[in-house]
């Protein structure tokens, strides 16, 4: 048995209303609330930077990676058994289980301040869902 545990992956507040793209302005400290249907983080923490007639007169002052997104917790497992036959020939029968708690795993909260689900956590990870696979070998 191995269990895995890791911390979210960090990820960007941006505003993409105008192009170039850039980082939010960071008003409030960003309170992280570890809430799956709710904002993730407090979205009033950020604003749109200033701008004159759709020109960004100061880059956004949240910066690269100022947030991290939800961690992953997953327990993996493995039986054996091995099966002689007769002196030569063996059996060996094995089942695997990953994520065997079938524990969702989500992935990073929408970070562009434009979207209407900013804050909001919208999918899972990929291949992250229960695996179990079962092999059986033969050995002479």
């Amino acid at each position: 048995m191995i269990a895995q545990l890791n911390t979210g992956t960090p990820f960007d507040v941006i505003d993409s209303h105008n192009t170039p793209t850039n980082f939010a302005d960071l008003v409030a400290p960003a309170i992280i609330t570890h809430s799956a249907i709710h904002p993730y983080f407090t979205t009033t923490s950020f604003a749109e930077p200033a701008n004159v007639n759709g020109v960004y007169t100061f880059p956004g002052t949240s910066g690269r990676g100022i947030l991290h997104g939800p961690g992953n917790k997953a327990v993996n497992f493995a039986l054996q058994k091995n099966i002689p036959i007769t002196e030569r020939v063996n059996t060996e029968f094995r089942a695997e289980a990953f994520n065997i708690f079938n524990t969702p795993q989500f992935s990073n909260p929408d970070g562009n301040l434009n979207d209407q689900n900013f804050g909001l956590i919208s999918g899972l990870q990929y291949n992250s869902v229960r695996q179990i696979q079962l092999a059986l070998r033969f050995t002479f």
